[in-house]
């Protein structure tokens, strides 16, 4: 969509004139149209969001419910497990063991009235483990185990985890429970000594997992509900559920509930369990923001995104019927403004009556514009021949009095022979000129007279010059300007002359291949003294220099005549001196462009 923006322009008044804020019509229309829609969206997305979150408080806060009575339950179950662990340290058979002047037959006597009593709890208590005893003094290390619990080496893991740290002077004795991964299993346990003598015990804690429900037609919120013990090391149970999901448990935590896990996602709320080091994480599985709304609440979200669907489908209307008529007589305006042409646009396009009258109106001034620029277009055309055929016609007569100059000093020397030779050669040289069509010449043509120019220079110099000619490529179609190439060769002989050696001028003609296209490269080069640093400046940047410069009048007419003929951007030249002076032009160039009929450039 185009816009315009805000200008300011004079408004005369009968108090005068002042400036006025001048507004595109489209922008007017779509304020106007935005400060209905916007705020009534807004205000609807607003109090989404609030019923959202009222929604997600409910299901927070009914899973906090949730969280306290598991968290209750299983600190009770942990309680049960203290006070008999207090009753087993206080009995007397655990006392007789902790003694050091009992005999080793006692000891195994009392350990194993322990180990009973362990064995008689396990049975009402499924979150018990294991249930060790453990003697120091007499090197009695003794366990009972749940039945899911088998193999020597197991149970020998779970013992060997507490002896290690008897060896090495660790006091057993805590006042929470702690976790603990053995053998690739995580447990809670707690030991309770006299002396040097530990009653330990435990649990799974797998068993204090949430009831599964399959369902929640009650609207609980407890379907697919998890719960995870975890302390600073990371989660303790649910341990592939957390990592699969790439669930963040963070007892740091100040938020009441947050939102966490890929690609389930989880409503995540926390406790930390009282009598143990760990935190308990109440994870509720969440469908996203529309799943706890009811059906009005649905609804009335539904409208709202309906309200966000008319923005775009009001400027739709506005565009189909107001903005894309106004941005078509807008880019037709602009296509005018930058001299491009543009084609009439029929009535038919507009069915607003309004714009059809415009539009009418503008295609009569279309007609009148398009007849003004054929007339201006065929006016600097006749200023282009006539600047192409002045360039030629200057570049003429340096060439013939060259000519006339090397036969009056053949025929000072009586050599009448070679004054023939030269008035024949210099006769196809008029023939050339003379022809009605030698303003543009392909590039065999302007060999052959250059050729025929180096015969003239070989029949007057003392050392004849030399021309070698290397051709490569299909390039002898091209067409240029004529007596631009020989007018490099021409400058060649004029700034050579006076040297005792012969000069030796090559041509190399070649066809190159670049990622715009092909490229026609014409090197002219010489074994003169090269170009002078100031002429290098000259030649090298000629649009500084061209029109501004009474010195070097040929070359410059030269590069002059195939910027007119080629086009600016179609041509390019570079002066250097390469052991000599060395011209390179490259021309951009392909098959159409080489057989250019010359009545087409004129």
């Amino acid at each position: 969509m185009n816009d315009y923006n805000a200008k300011t322009r004079p408004d005369v008044s009968e108090k005068g004139t002042r400036p006025q804020r001048v507004f595109s019509i489209k922008r007017r229309m779509l304020l106007t149209l935005m400060s209905v829609l916007v705020p009534a969206v807004i205000f609807l997305f607003i109090y989404n969001f609030y019923v959202i979150n009222a929604a997600n408080d409910g299901l927070a806060e009914v899973s906090a419910t949730a969280l306290s009575l598991y968290c209750e339950q299983m600190e009770q179950s942990l309680g049960r497990f203290n006070n008999n662990m207090i009753n087993i340290v206080a009995n007397n058979n655990f006392k007789a063991l902790a003694v050091r002047d009992s005999d080793k037959l006692n000891a195994h006597l009392n350990a194993l009235a322990v180990t009973d009593q362990y064995e008689q709890l396990m049975y009402s208590e499924e979150s018990l483990a294991a249930g060790l005893i453990l003697s120091e003094f007499h090197e009695l290390y003794r366990g009972v185990y749940r039945p899911d619990i088998t193999g020597f080496y197991t149970k020998e893991g779970l013992t060997h985890y507490f002896t290690d740290r008897l060896q090495t002077g660790e006091k057993l004795g805590a006042s929470l429970w702690q976790a603990a991964d053995i053998d690739g299993r995580s447990y809670l346990y707690r030991c309770l000594g006299y002396q040097d003598t530990y009653c330990v015990y435990l649990l799974d804690p797998e068993s204090f997992g949430v009831p599964s429900v399959e369902n929640d037609s009650e609207g609980t919120g407890r379907a697919g509900a998890k719960l995870v013990l975890f302390n600073e090391q990371g989660a303790i149970t649910q341990k592939d559920l957390v990592a699969e999901n790439q669930i963040r448990l963070d007892m740091k935590s100040q938020e009441d509930y947050y939102f966490t896990g890929s690609p389930s996602k989880y409503m995540v709320l926390q406790s930390p369990v009282d009598g143990t080091d760990l935190w308990a994480a109440y994870m509720v599985p969440y469908g996203g923001m529309l799943k706890n709304l009811n059906n009005s609440q649905y609804l009335l979200f539904v409208g709202s995104l309906m309200m966000l669907l008319l923005i775009p489908l009001g400027y739709y209307l506005l565009k189909k019927t107001f903005f894309k008529p106004v941005d078509r007589l807008v880019s037709e305006m602009e296509t005018i403004q930058h001299n491009q042409d543009t084609e009439r646009v029929e009535d038919s396009a507009y069915p607003e009556l309004e714009f059809r009258k415009v539009n009418h109106t503008f295609n009569d001034m279309l007609d009148q514009i398009r007849d003004l620029k054929i007339e201006a277009y065929e006016k600097e055309l006749s200023i282009t021949r006539v600047s192409l055929q002045y360039y030629q016609i200057q570049i003429r007569p340096h060439f013939f009095l060259n000519c006339l100059k090397n036969i009056y000093g053949m025929a000072e020397e009586h050599n009448y022979d070679n004054i023939q030779k030269c008035i024949l050669y210099l006769s196809k040289h008029l023939r050339y000129m003379l022809r009605d069509d030698a303003r543009i010449v392909t590039l065999e043509e302007e060999l052959t007279y250059i050729r025929n120019y180096m015969l003239l220079q070989q029949l007057s110099a003392k050392y004849p010059p030399e021309c070698e000619i290397d051709v490569s490529g299909d390039i002898l179609g091209l067409k240029l300007p004529a007596i631009s190439i020989l007018s490099f060769v021409e400058n060649s002989v004029k700034y050579f002359a006076g040297r005792q050696e012969s000069l030796k001028i090559n041509i190399r003609l070649t066809m190159l291949s670049s990622a715009e296209g092909r490229l026609a490269n014409i090197t002219i080069h010489d074994n003169g003294r090269g170009f002078e640093p100031e002429q290098l400046e000259q030649y090298n940047y000629y649009d500084r220099f061209i029109g501004h410069n009474d010195g070097h009048i040929g070359v410059f007419n030269v590069i002059q005549r195939f910027l007119l003929y080629f086009g600016r951007e179609n041509v390019g030249f570079a002066f250097s001196n390469n052991e000599g002076a060395q011209v390179d032009i490259f021309i951009k160039c392909n098959e159409a462009e080489e057989n250019i009929d010359e009545s087409t450039h004129h």
